[in-house]
């Protein structure tokens, strides 16, 4: 008796090679850092609320008159005095990038082209921006060092963040008068994860105060992990990282990373047209091309460097350490 014949899904040449793969027809976007950083510019111009367009935007800050000790004579004037100001320019730049998907890979994909470039277009224009925002922060004036370091390039093995130096962060804004974020009654600290790994070690989780402990939820930051010290420390994969910039010994360098400490009006923002997404066309004969992509007209400047404190340091736990 003939042995019963079965239909198998990898057979070929029958019924059962018509099992083919298949793909499911959404897209997982990509991850991304937090957008942070603007979230501190607490100088804000708009072009659209302002009295006039132009570029660079200026504003005014006055200086502080010196404290008068010096008791009155009875019968004679006080010498007048001046009232001092200085300025701080933040000039406009455009920003933007764009895909241009064809009409037939629109077609012909099994998946929903449009609705996945203007997904990607979106997340890609809140973090260009807020990396503008961040580098402008990066680049103060005012630089400490972890350990025994004095410089980026003399940042070496074990140069890690420590609780010490959080204190004298803080300390050297306060003695700076510089007053806190507008809303928090302490200082911000955007730190990279990498380097958080260090501090905690470091200082031990009993030290840290937990952000629903000091902070109503709506005004927390996202990624915000807690307190030390009187510094709010918000954790973001895109701190600044100077890659191989520490001395490295024996042998090769260092990746070095930015721990920024933000007062109030440390960071200004200018705007001439707020970041959005521009879908154009199309423009061409067979009208096949249509670009999907995101355009902005803005600066981001700092506007008192005193509200502003810059930490580097090694981690151990980095690429290149």
């Amino acid at each position: 008796m003939p042995a019963p014949s079965i239909t198998t899904a990898d057979g070929a040449g029958h019924i059962g090679d018509t099992v083919k793969e298949v793909f499911n027809r959404s897209a997982f976007e990509a991850y991304r850092a937090e957008n942070v950083y603007r979230r501190v510019a607490d100088v804000k111009w708009d072009e659209a609320a302002g009295p006039m367009p132009g570029n660079p935007v200026t504003f005014t800050l006055i200086t502080a008159i010196a404290p008068q000790t010096t008791p009155l004579s009875e019968t004679v004037e006080p010498t007048p005095g001046d009232i001092l100001d200085s300025t701080k320019s933040i000039t406009l730049a455009e920003y933007g990038h764009a895909v241009k998907p064809t009409k037939k890979v629109k077609v012909t994909s099994f998946l929903g082209l449009d609705l996945v470039a203007v997904g990607e277009i979106t997340a890609n224009m809140e973090e260009s921006v807020d990396i503008v925002a961040r580098d402008v922060l990066v680049a103060g004036d005012n630089a400490l060092f972890a350990g025994d370091a004095t410089s980026r390039i003399t940042i070496n093995a074990g140069d890690t963040l420590s609780a010490n130096n959080v204190r004298r962060a803080r300390a050297y804004l306060a003695g700076k008068l510089a007053p806190p974020p507008p809303g928090s009654n302490m200082y911000i600290s955007f730190i990279h994860p990498d380097v958080n790994y260090d501090l905690q070690a470091e200082s031990g989780q009993q030290a840290w105060s937990a952000p629903h402990v000091y902070a109503d939820p709506g005004a927390m930051y996202t990624g915000e992990i807690g307190a030390l010290s009187g510094v709010r420390f918000v954790e973001n994969a895109n701190a600044k990282i100077w890659a191989n910039a520490g001395s490295g010994s024996p042998g090769g360098l260092l990746d070095v990373y930015a721990t920024i400490f933000v007062g109030r009006q440390a960071l200004g923002e200018a705007v001439g047209v707020p970041q959005h997404v521009v879908i154009a066309g199309p423009f061409d004969d067979l009208q096949r091309f249509v670009s999907i992509g995101w355009y902005a007209l803005l600066g981001y400047g700092r506007i008192r460097e005193n509200s502003l404190l810059r930490y580097e340091s090694l981690s151990s736990i980095g690429a290149n350490t």
